[in-house]
């Protein structure tokens, strides 16, 4: 296929890539500067990507700027507070400019949603912050509050389309290559801005917590497009998610219930209350690093469930106190099947005295596209914003991931309008969108290569082994071999053999998907490879020290020839000095056990 053969040609000034929270309001800001927004989404708008999963959504503000905008916010707190908490929780790997703009955009970016008609079901502690820093909502509240921000001043949207190669002109970014989901047709996209809103991977895991739909499409096309990536290594679980039985599975409505409402045991094979030699003070209620490493450990010393996680019960809970949960967990069930029918159920089972059984689901990605305080990418007209980006949290995230979205759109389409008023529009590279128009049709054109949905199975066991929540470095140099073979040998030969029709072809889509999802999780796992440390939402067996001396450094990936090119850059600090010296992971994150060394010691060694 080449230029004059593609079903359609489009212009825009500036396109978005992605229809969640931050898709959404990086659309609101670039229209706002006054020029035309092109708005491409896999789904639909509130339908697709992580916001609308997002059931009991919060968002995180510090307590004064709560109080400024008529929450019952406690004055004690600052911006500054907030902005110091972030970076020690980040274990001190945040891009500091970001931080600072993250604490500064929030209260108006926070008040545009109350204003566009979002329900704040209450404010309290979200996230173990040392103030009452969270507002309690759902991701339908935040996308309906959204949609009147849209419809005030609307852009123009693609729907059903996925984007599936930047276009690029003297390095800069010129626009994308497109597929219409529905009938087909392949589109090019011109433009003098884009903004990736893209989300994560989570789909590389069988065990998430996100939609079919997240598989690293905006890190993988603006990798491939010449855009630094960062801190790909970081990616945080949660848990106490269920995972049997299967009609449950990848349901986060335990972790609702212990996290939120500080109810239920985690048990182990033996009946043990494990989490009493990890975290002895705050138990269940530690942070999602030290409850998901904890129970990774377990299952590995052979102390799991028969299903590959531990046991949830509500043994000995205070009947009072249940009902108070339940009664607050409830108020989210209004846009939700799964509060709605599932909740019920559950804390219904659990309280009757059913033992569920739980684990880890792949849940956020700290890592991603490298981006600065504005949103531009390290190519000249590339933004990103949300989840698909990395540097803002460092290596653990513990505000508010909605909020990000919300703000870092805004910040991240704003640029854009503003780069698009003062750009022209480049001429596309008519080898391009040859080569791009062959890839995608390669698939319908392939026989005899491997099946789709076979290898996304098989890449989801290659990350459940190795890139799991403990990781190893022979298991790493394992997945980054099978990986990298798969990239190589077996996504070139991706065949589509159910249909070979054009139409809502979903076998096709996924074809398309894999060859981003394998991408990116073998540049997870070099970067996992390369930081032998623990770090946040990085474990290593093999490497259990924090070792702020060594690796007080974010780890860069960037295309070079065939495969990726590593390099350790400095951590970007302009107020908080980061620590010297080595910690135990207990001691970084203030737990006053040595079970997680003592536990690694035991387990290292292993092999598959």
């Amino acid at each position: 296929m080449n230029d004059a053969q593609a079903e359609r040609r489009i212009e825009t000034d500036v396109l978005v890539i992605g229809a969640g929270a931050a898709g959404a309001r990086a659309a609101i800001a670039a229209r706002a500067e006054g020029v035309r927004v092109l708005v491409v989404t896999k789904s639909r708008f509130a339908k697709g990507g992580a916001t609308p999963t997002a059931n009991a959504a919060d968002l995180t503000i510090d307590g004064l700027s709560a109080a400024e905008i008529g929450l019952p916010g406690d004055r004690r707190d600052s911006p500054e507070q907030f902005f110091r908490d972030i970076v020690a929780d980040g274990l001190y790997l945040s891009n500091q400019r970001m931080v600072e703009a993250y604490v500064r955009e929030n209260k108006p970016a926070t008040k545009e949603l109350i204003d566009w008609g979002m329900k704040v079901y209450s404010f309290e502690e979200a996230h173990s912050q040392k103030f009452m820093r969270g507002i309690n909502t759902s991701g339908k509240e935040v996308l309906r509050a959204l949609g009147r921000g849209l419809a005030a001043n609307p852009p123009e949207w693609l729907e059903d389309h996925m984007v599936v190669d930047l276009l690029t002109r003297d390095g800069a970014v010129c626009g994308a290559v497109a597929v219409d989901q529905r009938f087909g047709g392949v589109i090019v996209i011109r433009a003098k801005a884009v903004v990736i809103a893209t989300g994560g991977w989570q789909s590389g895991w069988l065990l998430n917590s996100a939609s079919t739909d997240l598989t690293g499409d905006g890190q993988a096309i603006a990798y491939r497009a010449g855009a630094d990536l960062i801190d790909m290594e970081m990616v945080q679980a949660m848990p106490d998610c269920l995972i049997w039985p299967p009609s449950l599975r990848n349901s986060y409505l335990t972790y609702v219930m212990a996290e939120g409402g500080g109810l239920g045991k985690l048990l182990n094979a033996r009946g043990e209350r494990f989490m009493e030699r990890y975290d002895p003070r705050l138990l269940e209620r530690s942070t999602k690093e030290i409850v998901s490493v904890a129970t990774a450990l377990e299952v590995r010393a052979g102390r799991g469930s028969p299903h590959g996680g531990v046991f949830f019960t509500l043994e000995g809970t205070d009947r009072e106190a249940f009902e108070a949960v339940v009664k607050a967990i409830s108020q989210y069930a209004e846009g939700s099947i799964q509060f709605r029918e599932g909740f019920p159920r559950v804390a219904r089972e659990a309280w009757e005295g059913r033992v569920f059984e739980v684990g880890n689901l792949m849940h956020y990605m700290m890592g991603g596209i490298r981006v600065d305080e504005n949103g531009q990418t390290t190519v000249p007209g590339l933004f990103a914003a949300g989840e698909c980006t990395g540097g803002l949290w460092g290596a653990s995230r513990v505000s508010s991931a909605v909020s990000e979205a919300v703000i870092q759109g805004r910040i991240a389409g704003r640029s854009a309008g503003r780069h698009a008023r003062s750009a022209g529009l480049l001429e596309v590279d008519r080898e391009q969108v040859a080569e791009a128009g062959r890839r995608v049709l390669r698939p319908l054109e392939n026989s005899g290569g491997p099946a789709p949905f076979e290898m996304k199975r098989r890449v989801q066991d290659i990350a459940a082994r190795a890139l799991d929540v403990v990781k190893d470095g022979k298991d790493l140099d394992w997945a980054i071999a099978e990986l990298s073979a798969l990239e190589k040998d077996e996504v070139p030969r991706l065949t589509v053999a159910g249909t070979r029709s054009r139409l809502v072809n979903a076998e096709w889509t996924e074809a398309l998907q894999l060859r981003n999802l394998v991408q990116v999780l073998r540049l997870s796992a070099e970067s996992a490879r390369h930081r032998e440390e623990s770090r946040g939402s990085h474990y290593r067996l093999d490497a259990t020290v924090m070792d702020n001396d060594r690796w007080l450094c974010n780890i860069v990936l960037t295309l070079a020839g065939d495969g990726p090119a590593l390099k350790e850059v400095p951590v970007v600090v302009t107020t908080v000095e980061p620590p010297k010296g080595r910690l135990t992971y207990e001691q970084a994150n203030q737990v006053a056990t040595a079970s997680l060394s003592e536990a690694a010691g035991a387990d290292r060694g292993k092999t598959y």
